[in-house]
């Protein structure tokens, strides 16, 4: 009698073991598949945060794999312009709220770049918010589009956010070969030094590897010749690519404009012979990287059934093929019409890889690209339009208007966009 109470004792003590074991480590959650409501035990409540993070996460990761087997590419294209890229961060703050998108970099699966448009780009993709960027072209603009005046002539340091040089002092800038905006030092509080304090302060010494969203900035390779771009992308058919790059270097050098700024000096991973060269602004590659955005998407994406590509501009004067401008023509010998020359080149660059794109969409009822481009007429005689360095509380409150107005002129382009970069719409 004993022996068999022994027995049953063990085996009680071994079923309320194998009990205790199962209850302690299986997770009670019950999930609706077609809601994705979840239901979990009260009696884990201990474990109520971790199960509730790991169903979220798997949640996620379902998500992507849902949005992968659908094949549609969604890609960000955003241009240069200055002080003109804040209309951008204004956009797609109201784009994000208008599509319910919590994080862009989640969102896009490629972003192309290029000057001003990359502060914007490589901010987004490491997640930080747009209304974040308006704050930083607010804040710190004025201090990068400044110069100092006569009594900051004994200090390395600017007193007056958005000192413009005049007419007078860019001519004599440009006489000595001197970049509007460099600073006296690499600790002056304005110019090219303080946009890299900031940039290193979000950055650090990271490489543009480090950002998980694929993003492409475009360059001006200025000691051999040839267009380039930064990229952690795998981009195979695509020569001069910089890889292993610092992401502040690789910005720095994007919006290094001629005139405005100083060239970046960077070690060419791929050449030898010359292992350091001077990389200027990307806008002398691709202002309106959009095109390019779509012939790298297609690289990236062969077998894509769909691309959705968001083009965002920084807006436009009433030059190149706008002509319906009633301003006269600058003497054929002014340095005016060497600028105006210049701008009919950019802007002209810029409204036919539109007009291509939008070709392209519309071609034919099965083409497999959903497109659409945000970009602003310049209208407004108070300010220049053509100016990249504006950097005034007026200027941003000009911007807030314009982007306002285009935005609701272009509601049902953008929610038809937005529909068709639905991955569950196909």
């Amino acid at each position: 009698m004993l022996n068999i109470l022994k027995k049953l004792f063990f085996v009680i003590l071994i079923l309320c073991s194998c009990t205790y074991f199962n209850y302690s480590n299986t997770v009670f959650i019950n999930i609706d598949t077609v809601s994705n409501n979840i239901k979990i035990n009260k009696n884990q409540e201990n474990n109520y945060d971790s199960v509730l993070q790991n169903f979220e996460n798997n949640k996620y990761n379902l998500t992507k794999n849902k949005q992968k087997s659908k094949e549609v590419i969604r890609i960000l294209s955003l241009d240069g312009g200055g002080t003109r890229a804040y209309l951008q961060a204004k956009f797609l703050e109201k784009f994000c709220q208008y599509a319910n998108i919590e994080n862009i970099n989640e969102y896009f699966d490629l972003i192309v770049c290029t000057s001003a448009g990359s502060l914007n780009g490589i901010t987004l993709a490491n997640g930080i918010k747009p209304v974040k960027m308006q704050k930083f072209f607010r804040e710190i603009g004025p201090w990068i589009f400044t110069i100092r005046s006569v009594k900051d002539i004994f200090s390395k340091d600017a007193s007056v956010p958005s000192n413009k040089p005049n007419t007078f002092q860019k001519l004599l800038l440009m006489t000595f070969s001197n970049p509007f905006y460099k600073a006296d030092s690499k600790d002056s509080n304005y110019g090219d030094a303080i946009l890299r304090k900031t940039l290193t302060g979000i950055f650090e010494n990271k490489l543009l590897q480090s950002i998980k969203t694929k993003i492409v900035i475009t360059a001006y390779n200025d000691s051999k010749y040839y267009p380039m771009i930064f990229t952690n992308a795998e981009l195979n058919n695509i020569p001069n690519i910089f890889k292993d790059v610092k992401i502040v270097d690789a910005v720095m050098a994007t919006i290094s404009f001629p005139i405005y700024f100083p060239s970046t000096n960077l070690c060419a991973p791929c050449d030898n012979k010359l292992p350091v060269q001077k990389i200027v602004d990307g806008g002398l590659f691709q202002r309106n990287p959009s095109l390019l955005a779509f012939t790298i998407a297609n690289e990236l994406y062969p077998s894509a059934k769909k691309y959705c590509l968001l083009s965002v501009g920084t807006g436009i004067g009433r030059i190149g093929l706008n002509t319906d401008t009633n301003e006269p023509e600058p003497s054929t010998s002014s340095l005016s019409q060497y600028m105006r020359l210049y701008d009919i080149v950019t802007t002209n660059s810029d409204i036919t890889n539109d007009i291509f794109l939008k070709q392209i969409s519309k071609s034919n009822t099965n083409s497999n690209l959903s497109y659409y481009r945000f970009n602003i007429l310049f209208n407004n005689k108070n300010f220049d339009k053509d100016d990249m360095d504006t950097s005034t509380p007026e200027f941003f409150d000009y911007l807030d208007e314009v982007v306002t107005e285009q935005y609701e002129n272009d509601k049902s382009k953008i929610n038809e966009f937005i529909k068709q970069s639905d991955f569950y719409s196909l």
